[in-house]
């Protein structure tokens, strides 16, 4: 367990999906084959009724997008960090599916732009929503992965509802 995980007893499992290769950019039948592997491991994950919360980055950003604008996921606290997911998301569409959200985006992120499927990592959440914050950054893309940055995702995961 990470020095800050355990200083405020979190349960931390890192997922390494795999590498995010050029395929992703033209093939949606690979996106959702990734995506369909992570939902059947996050489902094996929540036993109890209590939302886990998540942070995502990049791809890993398209997967939770996914989970719950799709696949009907209910999640806790969400961190998108330069996520490759669309721009446009409406929110209000699956707002029972999520507690709070919080996208990091950043205009100098070099990688996201190149994601056919989504640049909400470039450019910011498009559509409010009032749980839904929109945090501009000047980071690079993997910048938004640092330890350092960690204390401000923990706090923020571990804020209650409404």
């Amino acid at each position: 367990m990470f020095e800050e995980e355990a200083r405020y007893e979190l349960d931390v499992r890192p997922r390494v999906y795999g590498w995010a290769s050029g395929a992703l950019s033209y093939f949606e039948w690979y996106r959702d084959r990734i995506v369909a592997s992570e939902a059947e491991y996050v489902r094996r994950l929540l036993a109890d009724d209590q939302p886990p919360n998540v942070i995502a980055h990049s791809f890993g950003g398209h997967i939770m997008w996914a989970m719950l604008a799709k696949r009907g996921f209910k999640f806790h606290n969400v961190i998108l960090l330069a996520p490759a997911a669309p721009e446009d998301t409406d929110w209000h569409a699956f707002e029972d599916k999520f507690n709070r959200v919080r996208v990091y985006w950043s205009l100098k992120d070099e990688i996201i732009g190149f994601a056919r499927y989504g640049k909400m990592g470039k450019y910011g959440p498009r559509n409010s929503h009032p749980r839904v914050e929109s945090i501009e950054t000047d980071l690079l893309h993997s910048d938004h992965v640092q330890r350092k940055r960690m204390k401000e995702y923990i706090e923020f995961l571990r804020q209650e509802g409404e």
